[in-house]
C-alpha cells in the first residue's frame, strides 16, 4: 500500500488546445520526444497495440496538455492516460472515450489533465488497450509553477485484499478502507496486466474511525486468465490512497455443452468440379459469454457414399459462425453418390465438442 498526494480530481478528455507560439515549439519538441522513446522503449506486448508516451505540449495554469502516440497494430484500440504526483498514478483519462483506430499506422494522441495543484510534480504514462492485449509507454512528468498548497493532515488507509467468487466470466473484487474524519470516493482499478485499464463505479464511503469493508462485483470478465487489481481512494482534499497489486484467476469449474451446431449449405456441380458452399453457427448456453465461447475451429468432413474423400478446417469467428467452399472431382452421372456433410466443433477452454447433424446435399 502506498499514498501519494495529487491535485483535486479534475475534467481529464482528449482535446486540441491552440496557444499561440509556443505551441509550435511544444507540438515539435513533442514529436521529437515521441520518436525518440520509441527507439528505447519495448513495453508493447507481441501483437498488442504500442504506446509511446510523449512530452508534455502545454502547461497553462493548473492545466496540462500531454502527448503520446499509439499504434493499433491493426486491432480496434482505445487508449488512456494514467497521471498523478508518483508512479504509483491512481487516476485515469476515460478509456471508452479515447479510440485510436485498427490500422498499423502511429497516431499523436492527447488528453488535457486539468485543476492540477501548483508547485508540483506529475508523473504520467500512456496506456493502449486492445483485444491483443494492453501496453503501456514509458513514465514521463512535468512540474507546475507556483507554490505548493498547505493541506491539513486527515489520515485514511486503502487495503486490497483477495477476489472471491471468480468463476467463468464473473469475480467479486474486495477491499477495506479507513477514512478517519474525511468523505471519499473509492473504486478498483483492474486489468490482464499491471496497468489495470478498466475501473469500477465510483462510490462513497463516509467518515468514520473503524476499518470499512468494500466490494465491487464484475461480469464479462475472460475465461481462464490472471485479472490484476487494486483500490484506490480519493480523499476529498485532493489526496489519492492507491491499495498494492492482487490477482485472480477465472475458473472454468467444467466445460458446458454448445447449445447446437448448425450447418448449412448448397452442391453445385460443373464439369470439372462440384462445389460445396458451407455456412454455420455454434449456438451458446446461457452461462458462456461469445468473447468466451467463440473461439476454436471446426473440422468439415464430406462423405461420398460410404467413402470419406474430404477434411477441411476452419475458424470459428467472433460471432460464433463458420464458413467454407470446398471443391469434388466430378464424376459421371453413373458414378455419382450421395454426399453428406459434418462439422465437428472441437471444443474450447469453455466448451465440449460437438457434432453438426448430417447435411444431405444431393449425389456428386
Amino acid at each position: 500500500m502506498g499514498e501519494v498526494l495529487v491535485g483535486q480530481l479534475g475534467t481529464m478528455r482528449p482535446t486540441r488546445q491552440h496557444h499561440a507560439r509556443p505551441l509550435a515549439l511544444a507540438v515539435a519538441v513533442a514529436v521529437a520526444a515521441v520518436v525518440v522513446a520509441a527507439l528505447a522503449q519495448a513495453t508493447a506486448l507481441a501483437g498488442a497495440p504500442a504506446a509511446v508516451t510523449g512530452a508534455p505540449m502545454s502547461l497553462v495554469g493548473r492545466s496540462a496538455t500531454v502527448s503520446g502516440t499509439v499504434n493499433p497494430n491493426g486491432t480496434a484500440t482505445t487508449y488512456a492516460f494514467q497521471w498523478g504526483p508518483s508512479t504509483q498514478y491512481g487516476l485515469q483519462t476515460p478509456v471508452d472515450r479515447q479510440p485510436a483506430g485498427s490500422d498499423t499506422a502511429a497516431h499523436l494522441v492527447t488528453a488535457t489533465l486539468s485543476r492540477l495543484s501548483h508547485g508540483t510534480t506529475y508523473h504520467y504514462r500512456l496506456i493502449a488497450i486492445s483485444p491483443a492485449g494492453t501496453s503501456g509507454g514509458a513514465d514521463a512528468s512535468f512540474r507546475t509553477a507556483g507554490a505548493a498548497p498547505k493541506r491539513k493532515a486527515r489520515k485514511a488507509t486503502a487495503t486490497t485484499r483477495a477476489a472471491t467468487k471468480a468463476t467463468l466470466q464473473v469475480a467479486q473484487l474486495n477491499g477495506a478502507l479507513r477514512t478517519r474524519d474525511a468523505t471519499v470516493t473509492y473504486y478498483f482499478e483492474y486489468g490482464l496486466t499491471p496497468l489495470y485499464g478498466t475501473q469500477t463505479r465510483h462510490q462513497t464511503a463516509g467518515a468514520t474511525s473503524r476499518t470499512q469493508s468494500v466490494a465491487a462485483a464484475l461480469g464479462g470478465l475472460l475465461a481462464r486468465r490472471t485479472y490484476h487489481f487494486r483500490l484506490v481512494v480519493h480523499m476529498g482534499d485532493g489526496r489519492v490512497i492507491v491499495g498494492s497489486d492482487r490477482t485472480f484467476f477465472t475458473q472454468v469449474p467444467h466445460r458446458f455443452r454448445p447449445g447446437s451446431l448448425i450447418l448449412r449449405g448448397t452442391l453445385s456441380r460443373g464439369r470439372s468440379a462440384s462445389t460445396i458452399a458451407l455456412a454455420g453457427k455454434l449456438t451458446l448456453p446461457s452461462q458462456v459469454s461469445g468473447q468466451n465461447g467463440c473461439t476454436g475451429r471446426v473440422v468439415l468432413e464430406v462423405r461420398r457414399g460410404r467413402q470419406r474423400v474430404l477434411r477441411q478446417s476452419t475458424t470459428v469467428g467472433a460471432d460464433c459462425s463458420f464458413r467454407a467452399r470446398l471443391r469434388l472431382a466430378a464424376r459421371p452421372p453413373a458414378k455419382r453418390h450421395p454426399i453428406r456433410v459434418l462439422a465437428h466443433f472441437a471444443g474450447n477452454g469453455v466448451l465440449e465438442p460437438a457434432t453438426s447433424p448430417p447435411l444431405r446435399l444431393g449425389r456428386a
